[in-house]
């Protein structure tokens, strides 16, 4: 994972771009190595964007994100869910380049 992080990071910077690392969680209850992959990102200096921290733990309601509000079989967000996901996405990519 780091050497394709840093492979793409060298090549986002040659081609005036920017990288940001988006850390979606598959499950909601599933946050298997977060701290290993998140350690990994910070170390090569690419922003993050934690949708666990950034959404679903401000949320009233996580679970209400997810199809049948079932948190042991979810994969995949609702439509309310990939929602607020991309607007979180979008208004913290806007803090980044403040």
């Amino acid at each position: 994972l780091k050497k394709i992080l840093k492979l793409s990071n060298e090549f986002t910077k040659q081609n005036n771009s920017k990288l940001y690392f988006v850390y979606l969680p598959a499950k909601y209850h599933n946050f298997m190595n977060h701290k290993t992959v998140t350690q990994i990102v910070e170390s090569l200096n690419i922003p993050i964007i934690d949708i666990n921290k950034e959404l679903l733990k401000k949320h009233k309601d996580p679970l209400s994100l997810y199809p049948f509000r079932n948190r042991n079989r979810a994969y995949h967000f609702n439509e309310e869910g990939y929602r607020l996901v991309a607007e979180t996405i979008f208004t913290k990519i806007n803090e980044l380049e403040r």
